[in-house]
């Protein structure tokens, strides 16, 4: 899945400055939750059980928070954002007007105010601050340095985060020490989602990001204050003897941009393909994009018919709609048809095709390569997990790496933005239309897919294989 840049609400300042109206935090929670109530299909299944129980004591919680002024107008959209987070589907986000939007358009003096006015402070002591948490054994604590800002992490839990990063220093211009420049919340998969806010104060929003003891995202830390034992590298250099029965293939996305590559590839190397018994393809850091990119190296993988399970709208309006607006003339007929029968069962259910598996079978099996190796990390989502789910049915395929995203069990991202005053300026949803008929039974969401061998993350993963590779020649 594409990562998600969210800009953080700015919600009429015109308050201030324009005069108009104010938000109603609390009106604008009850319509987002009503809109994903009525166009989310993983509305129903993630109310279910423990996890319902969560999101209707944190719903309840921001209902509270959003009656009181600290969440009016420029504060809202942090609420929103924490109670669509909670629902830990990166295909279901919101998008938000920015406040830089505005402040590039008000005077110094009025930018400084307005900051002022809607950034978290912490009072904070470099020094008092190491020493009082010097025996501490949180791994996340510490000091961290981008190439602009200096911040110091320590836990601080309530419902919108588990650990803040409080600037020490910055050369950014509408930033001071004390303020809260970034947060971060735990999430079930006991991974970690990042609000970041940049130089004029906007959010980017990201989900299951990476974190160990020496890096959280783009930060790099710089002094610890625990006493954890710091990680070293232990690289080696490739395995040259095992190249030239190698072929290695880059695949980053599947967007249908990079279907040329893949194209390109495959025919540059048609001969060598025919007689090479292993072919390496690195599936690090790929968000999804289209299956259709990835269906010429189906064949190379396919040692049996291999079966894809299908999915399920949820029929409501505002699907049909974008459905509507989708129309192409190649899938005219199709699509008319799944909006005819989308109609007729508002608020139910409906199998995208009339079968609930789709089985792959083709005439030849190829001899070469005999062993395929497909890196995958935390960062492989949506369509990169189908082509994932498919190559583990292969005999010839090994999944290596860390688990994955989790990212497909909900998929086909419609967007439903506000009817009337509320809202209606400055935010919209993006949510899931379809849910995958592998659910309950074999669900990939939860925990990502598992790789059939984890790599070790001191040692450099091609590397790792290489030996693998050579190993399987003793």
């Amino acid at each position: 899945m594409k990562t998600t840049k969210i800009l953080f609400a700015f919600i009429l300042f015109c308050n201030l400055i324009y005069a108009q109206p104010s938000c109603n935090c609390k009106e604008n929670l009850i319509l987002l939750n009503n809109a994903l109530k009525e166009n989310y299909a993983g509305y129903q299944y993630k109310k279910e059980g423990f996890n319902g129980i969560r999101l209707n004591a944190l719903f309840q919680q921001l209902l509270i928070k959003a009656d009181t002024k600290q969440y009016q107008n420029y504060n809202c959209a942090r609420l929103l954002d924490a109670y669509v987070t909670a629902f830990e589907d990166k295909h279901t986000h919101l998008n938000y007007l920015g406040i830089g939007h505005l402040a590039r358009k008000l005077s110094e003096e009025a930018k400084d105010s307005l900051f002022n006015a809607i950034t978290e402070k912490i009072s904070i002591n470099k020094d008092s601050l190491i020493l009082n948490q010097k025996n501490s054994t949180n791994y996340l604590e510490g000091i961290y340095a981008n190439n602009r800002d200096t911040c110091v992490v320590f836990k601080n839990t309530n419902f919108l985060h588990d650990y803040i990063g409080v600037v020490l220093n910055t050369n950014k211009k509408y930033w001071k020490k004390g303020e809260v420049m970034f947060e971060l919340k735990q999430n079930q998969k006991n991974q970690y989602d990042y609000f970041l806010y940049d130089e004029l104060h906007s959010l980017e929003s990201r989900r299951d990001i990476k974190v160990s003891q020496m890096n959280i995202d783009s930060w790099k830390r710089i002094s610890s204050i625990t006493n954890s034992p710091q990680k070293q590298e232990n690289l080696i250099s490739h395995n040259q003897k095992y190249c030239d029965s190698t072929l290695y293939l880059a695949l980053p996305t599947f967007d249908s941009s990079y279907k040329p590559t893949i194209t390109d590839f495959l025919q540059r190397n048609k001969q060598k393909l025919r007689h090479t018994p292993n072919l390496i393809l690195d599936l690090r850091g790929n968000g999804g994009g289209s299956d259709d990119t990835f269906a010429e190296l189906i064949p190379y993988l396919y040692t049996n018919p291999i079966v894809r399970q299908g999915v399920k709208y949820y029929c409501s309006q505002n699907t049909i709609e974008n459905l509507q607006d989708e129309l192409t003339e190649e899938e005219n007929l199709f699509v008319r048809k799944l909006i005819t029968r989308m109609k007729a069962n508002i608020g139910q259910f409906i199998p995208l095709h009339e079968t609930n598996e789709l089985t792959i079978k083709l005439d030849t099996v190829f001899l070469y390569p005999t062993h395929i190796y497909i890196i995958v990390d935390r960062y492989c989502a949506s369509s990169a997990e189908e082509f994932i789910l498919i190559a583990k049915q292969s005999a010839k395929a090994k999944i290596l790496g860390e688990n994955t995203a989790g990212c497909l069990d909900f998929s086909n991202v419609k967007s439903y933005a506000p009817k009337g005053d509320i809202g209606v300026t400055w935010w919209n949803l993006d949510y899931a239309s379809t849910i995958s008929q592998r659910l309950p039974e074999s669900p990939v969401d939860k925990n990502g897919i598992f790789p059939d061998l984890y790599l070790k993350n001191d040692i450099d993963w091609i590397d790792q294989i290489y030996q693998l590779i050579a190993d399987s020649y003793k």
